[in-house]
């Protein structure tokens, strides 16, 4: 609650509607919640993504540098779009991680694809927010990891270089479409049409998976970075 008074992290629906039950305010402050993202939609790329995504069998991620969209907690994500987007206002930037948190539903159910995350271990070494966003933001992983469908593994820091430090991107496999490379920057994103790079990154996730440690020994590892962090 300290951090919601402070601006430090953004209120959720459910922390506005009991706060709204307690002061008797009759869904006003809910109505308030609502209105901060009235007329604000996220970009369209986002939305393209978005559906893709809900439209896919398996999804593959590879990132160096941040945990991936589809696995962030919402205080980490409101922290990464901010670093990401220093100019953006509150409404935007609330928004964006609101379309974050709603993109991950796709991976509810019993439709969901099956989400295969390569990400190195610098990405939780580095306290996103505080320590204690990180310990929650891993704890959230180790979670998610539960789930059959989903595996997170993790590039230990002592990897030598590795052909994967140029930078994120994803796989996304689509029913009568194929497979799709999409890459991101920090204004836009979208799918990568030259077959010839998509052929270069479906090998170059199969090397990265060479180089990332186990299920098991990344969930052990993570467990011990969460650890540090509290």
């Amino acid at each position: 609650m300290s951090d919601i008074e402070r601006g430090r992290t953004a209120a959720k629906r459910d922390a506005a509607e009991r706060i709204d039950q307690v002061l008797t305010s009759g869904g006003r402050l809910v109505a308030l919640w609502e209105s901060q993202y009235d007329g604000y939609q996220a970009p369209a790329w986002v939305r393209e993504v978005s559906e893709l995504e809900a439209r896919a069998t398996r999804i593959r991620d590879y990132h160096p540098l941040v945990v991936p969209g589809l696995l962030q907690t919402e205080e980490y994500a409101t922290m990464a779009v901010r670093a990401g987007n220093k100019s953006a206002t509150a409404r935007e930037v609330g928004a964006l991680v609101r379309a974050r948190m709603d993109r991950q539903e796709v991976l509810r159910g019993d439709l969901a694809p099956r989400y295969l995350a390569v990400v190195d271990e610098t990405v939780f070494r580095r306290p996103t927010g505080s320590r204690r966003v990180m310990a929650a933001q891993i704890e959230h992983l180790l979670t998610m990891a539960d789930n059959e469908r989903i595996e997170v593994l993790v590039v230990p820091l002592e990897t030598p270089m590795h052909p994967g430090m140029d930078g994120a991107f994803r796989l996304i496999s689509v029913p009568e479409v194929g497979e799709i490379l999409w890459q991101e920057t920090r204004n836009t994103g979208g799918p990568v049409e030259n077959p010839e790079h998509i052929e270069e990154h479906v090998n170059l996730f199969a090397d990265l998976l060479g180089v990332a440690l186990p299920a098991y020994a990344s969930g052990e590892l993570l467990e011990r970075i969460k650890g540090e962090m509290k």
